[in-house]
């Protein structure tokens, strides 16, 4: 960092010539690290910097700075014609195979170039520069250059880039709402919600930004970022909870279905982090789970012979219902909230959660209320015997600190049993 403060006192002090800085990320190496270990991802940041090295001339510069990161200074280069021979040898020697461990993997990187001006008031303001850059570069598909403009900045402040930086930053968390036995109040299992935890410290709750990943193609990103932390929380809860008798449900973008590759990727994040899948319940959505094709079937029964059991999630909200319940193998039907929060005023609705339950019953599903937001909605669920039941009343979406206790006490009380309604 010293070296570069002294470049911009050079530029501006002596007007000598100016110089670009490169930021060099890894593409997926997180996917590197798990599936080939943190070792192997050691040997990768470290050949890399060494090919990185001999990409450069004599009076340029190579610095790691932390994680997958590097950057690169190009000395007396502010031209196109300087910086464009320098980016084609770094495209060149990283698209070169690496051996790891005995294994050859081939790696993309994402570049942002930034060069100095007049106006760039510091070197902190030029490594910002060439930060947004990179990050453009990820944006448009990874593998990419962005020499950084003005638009890299407005695109920084776009929801779909703050949603970006938040996945990568780790700030999207897993938080989790109780779900109990209606008839005794004992607790049964939890399910997982994505909250987004802003650079200014504020909770999203994940309506607020789940659409958005889909629209930007970061669901499936997102996703396996949340099981991989609700695997790590279940860790941490294990050893005093009892957390085994309890089934954690989790909703999942139906695009995990489109390929058997899609749910290895699931699959991995529970072996790499020692989790059993029969932990876990995967919900779909109802109307997405409709929309996809022949191959999610057979996804279906490759979780469910993993011992990983099925939700059929907002059920009652799509055209073909019913239909579902025939086509694919699942455990459970949740039943949209919708539903629950007009029952009390509407025959129509409360008749429709009185037939779910009589399905639920006659075809061995096990039916969960979502949605229950007063004590008249849980006493009239009660009357209704429906089996499983959550909701702010009964507690809204806690943080994973604020759940031992809660199965402490859940295990001291029942019998193991899972997610289950008897």
């Amino acid at each position: 960092m010293n070296h570069l403060h002294h470049a911009m006192t050079r530029y501006r002090r002596y007007q000598t010539a100016g110089f670009t800085l490169i930021f060099v990320d890894v593409d997926h190496f997180k996917q590197v690290n798990d599936a080939l270990g943190h070792s192997a991802g050691d040997q990768l940041l470290q050949e890399l910097g060494s090919r990185l090295q001999g990409c450069i001339r004599q009076n340029d510069m190579v610095a790691r700075l932390g994680g997958d990161e590097f950057v690169i200074y190009l000395d007396n280069s502010q031209r196109e014609e300087d910086i464009s021979p320098v980016l084609n040898r770094l495209i060149g020697r990283i698209g070169h195979p690496f051996r790891l461990q005995g294994n050859e993997l081939t790696i993309t990187v994402s570049l942002g170039v930034a060069s100095v001006t007049e106006q760039t008031a510091d070197v902190s303001e030029l490594l910002h520069q060439a930060d947004l850059a990179m990050y453009q570069a990820k944006r448009n598909g990874r593998s990419r250059i962005v020499m950084y403009s003005e638009a890299c900045t407005e695109q920084a402040g776009s929801p779909e880039e703050r949603l970006f930086r938040a996945l990568r930053e780790g700030r999207i968390v897993p938080y989790f709402q109780p779900v109990i036995r209606l008839c005794d109040s004992r607790l049964v299992g939890l399910e997982v919600m994505a909250r987004w935890i802003t650079e200014e410290g504020e909770l999203k709750d994940a309506f607020d930004f789940i659409p958005l990943a889909e629209q930007c193609g970061l669901i499936q990103d997102l996703d396996r970022q949340i099981l991989k932390r609700t695997c790590q929380q279940l860790k941490l809860w294990q050893p005093a909870s009892g957390v085994g008798r309890f089934r954690i449900a989790i909703n999942l973008s139906g695009k995990h279905l489109a390929s058997h590759e899609q749910i290895m990727q699931l699959l991995t994040i529970m072996e790499e982090e020692g989790v059993i899948p029969a932990c876990f319940i995967f919900e779909f959505n109802e109307r997405e789970l409709s929309r996809q094709s022949a191959d999610s079937l057979t996804a279906l029964h490759e979780l469910r012979a993993k011992g990983i059991q099925v939700s059929l999630d907002d059920f009652g909200t799509g055209f073909s219902s019913l239909n579902a319940l025939f086509h694919f193998p699942v455990d459970y039907i949740k039943v949209d909230d919708s539903f629950t929060h007009r029952m009390l005023n509407s025959p129509k609705d409360l008749a429709l959660i009185r037939a779910m339950r009589d399905i639920c019953q006659d075809l061995d599903f096990t039916l969960v209320v979502e949605g229950v937001e007063n004590q008249q909605q849980l006493q009239k669920l009660i009357e209704l015997g429906c089996a499983l039941g959550q909701g702010r009343h009964i507690s809204p979406p806690l943080p994973g600190a604020d759940i031992p206790p809660l199965l402490g006490q859940a295990a001291r009380e029942a019998k193991p049993s899972g997610l289950n309604p008897s």
